[in-house]
């Protein structure tokens, strides 16, 4: 674990080469922005001090991030909004899932209920969460995960 004082020692190009390597799906050749929703919603947590960790559970705070995000950047673009599904998609580069006792890995939950019935606990990776406190490189990333995957060409 990094000692306070080291915050700012990560890697950016590789936290911004993660987030832009998410693997998406593609409905009518257009990108799924359920990731990069999921992925900015996480944002607005740490840079509100909400998430003050990188350890966070499902829950209702996430669920309103994740909406007002959605709704800011896909609420009309033929998706439906669902985000127990990139939680369970995320790569684990970014985001690791600690799944509770009984839950089943390879099932992807199916509501919110469900979903944070599944994990004990979600983790950011290390130093994707403490580039997120940085103003500044949140705002770099948070354009580039726009711009790749949010913005729809002409």
């Amino acid at each position: 674990m990094k000692e306070q004082n080291d915050t700012m020692d990560y890697d950016l190009q590789q936290v911004c080469d993660l987030l832009l390597n998410m693997k998406c799906n593609k409905k009518g050749g257009v990108t799924a922005p359920h990731k990069a929703v999921l992925v900015l919603a996480l944002m607005d947590l740490v840079q509100s001090g909400y998430l003050f960790t990188p350890r966070f559970c499902v829950d209702d705070e996430l669920v309103r991030a994740f909406e007002a995000e959605w709704r800011r950047h896909v609420a009309s673009k033929g998706f439906v909004a669902a985000p127990w599904t990139p939680i369970h998609h995320i790569e684990p580069t970014i985001v690791r899932k600690r799944y509770n006792e009984n839950a089943d890995m390879k099932k992807c939950a199916s509501s919110i209920a469900s979903c944070a019935a599944q994990y004990e606990y979600l983790e950011l990776e290390e130093d994707v969460f403490v580039s997120w406190l940085d103003d500044e490189n949140c705002a770099l990333m948070r354009n580039l995960i726009i711009g790749k995957y949010l913005t729809v060409p002409l």
